[in-house]
């Protein structure tokens, strides 16, 4: 484990999801997340929000007809010629308890995870 994994806060995982994140003037649909954690994500696009950029996000899983949507808002706090990194700052209940399952059901330490999970006042420190 490197020293940057030791300063997470979540452990990340990498299922690949549709994601749509939203701003007022434009939306980027992307089907390539790298990470996902209780804290934010990471997504490859072509055509990256800049550093600072509030936007909404929108994680869709299961298949097409009927997807169950992760409904979150948040900050860029990454942005490359390959994607972008989103901070989760809002979080709805509905939505924190599919994404705590998300990320359950795909960690390598589930235990590690839950944990983390349970320190935590949500998505915030406590």
């Amino acid at each position: 484990m490197s020293d940057n994994d030791n300063r997470r806060e979540f452990s990340r995982v990498s299922p690949r999801l549709d994601v749509v994140l939203t701003t007022e003037e434009r939306t980027i649909r992307s089907g390539q997340t790298q990470d996902v954690s209780m804290s934010g994500l990471f997504c490859v696009c072509s055509d990256p929000f800049p550093e600072g950029t509030r936007c909404q996000v929108t994680l869709l899983l299961g298949g097409p007809e009927d997807p169950v949507r992760i409904e979150t808002s948040g900050t860029v706090v990454r942005s490359t010629d390959s994607g972008i990194a989103v901070e989760f700052s809002e979080i709805g209940m509905d939505g924190y308890h599919h994404l705590r399952n998300l990320v359950l059901h795909n960690a390598d330490d589930p235990n590690r995870a839950e944990q983390e999970i349970k320190g935590h006042l949500g998505i915030k420190s406590r």
